[in-house]
């Protein structure tokens, strides 16, 4: 299975002990994915839908636990975009209105739509806050795999839930955005840390501890992409370095002679000629008494500098 997948696997395996919470997580489900229906007589049904088992039952037991509601369950069958199986429960008449009603779906005096907004006074506490989220991932909710990208998404079809969810998570200081794709609002986060702590606050722990690894593992490649990065590239400026002391020898040899120099440089400069890949610190090695990395960088600079005022020199007097 997907990692998304696991998540809402792992959640629809949380025990839920309190009426309050349980009330919260049902909420969640039906403002951000459940489908409210007229049926005759002017009674209304409720479906509530999904493609893993384990959700279903969680979501069926929620709902029996809590209003001892009649439930159907209906498999059917999807083939596009993948082929699968795909869970509904449908509650009708009165069950239906008793879960829409004391759940805070509706208002009491209408009950042919789904609120607009969320229903606050099922929010009240921390612990609902946190089961009202889980249950709008389970109706809802996507998270990318940690290992390609960082991106959890809660895609409805209901723009006013899509607002007021987005929000919602703001309280909690995540930098929550909604963008629209077609006939859905989608309420997402892009920020490692931030999907952490939600997946943290639904109660996803395994799900956080796989993130947080792969987030580790990230990190170290990237450092060490980094620092082999930066080892190439000194490499190459090493090896341009030495070529051009090689070329600035070469010329000082044949135009004026390595015998004029000082002893000091002209040591240094036989040096680097003798030993054309060799680095800063082994050419100091090689010289008696040895010499650091900066005292053969700066006699190998004189050489230079030397070099070029000779070439001046030279122009200028043609």
């Amino acid at each position: 299975m997907s990692f998304s997948s696991d998540v809402r696997l792992e959640l629809s395996h949380t025990h839920v002990d309190k009426d309050c919470c349980k009330r919260a997580e049902i909420a969640g489900m039906l403002l951000s994915s459940g489908n409210l229906l007229l049926t005759g007589g002017g009674g209304v049904a409720l479906t509530l839908s999904s493609e893993l088992a384990a959700t279903a039952r969680h979501i069926y037991l929620l709902i029996k636990d809590s209003f001892n509601a009649r439930c159907e369950i209906v498999v059917s069958r999807r083939e596009y975009p993948k082929v699968r199986n795909v869970y509904t429960l449908t509650l009708r008449g009165a069950d239906a209105e008793k879960v829409l009603v004391e759940c805070g779906a509706v208002h009491k005096s209408y009950l042919f739509a789904l609120r607009n907004g969320l229903p606050e006074r099922l929010l009240g506490r921390e612990c609902c806050k946190r089961a009202f989220v889980r249950g709008a991932f389970l109706g809802c909710g996507s998270v990318a795999d940690p290992t390609s990208k960082y991106h959890m998404e809660f895609a409805t079809g209901r723009e006013t839930f899509a607002g007021a969810f987005m929000q919602f998570l703001r309280r909690y200081e995540l930098n929550a955005r909604q963008v629209q794709r077609k006939n859905v609002y989608v309420v997402y986060l892009k920020e490692s840390e931030q999907i952490i702590s939600l997946l943290g606050m639904m109660g996803a722990h395994e799900a956080l501890l796989r993130m947080e690894s792969a987030r580790v593992v990230k990190a170290v490649r990237n450092r060490v992409n980094r620092e082999t990065n930066c080892d190439s590239a000194n490499m190459d400026k090493a090896i341009n370095a030495a070529m051009r002391q090689v070329e600035t020898i070469e010329w000082l040899e044949e135009n004026m002679g390595l015998n004029r120099l000082t002893p000091a440089l002209e040591q240094v400069a036989r040096a680097r000629l003798e030993n054309r890949n060799a680095t800063l610190e082994e050419l100091g090695g090689m010289i008696a008494p040895p010499l650091g990395k900066s005292a053969i960088n700066h006699r190998l600079r004189r050489i230079e500098e030397l070099a070029a005022k000779l070439k001046e020199r030279q122009e200028g007097e043609t």
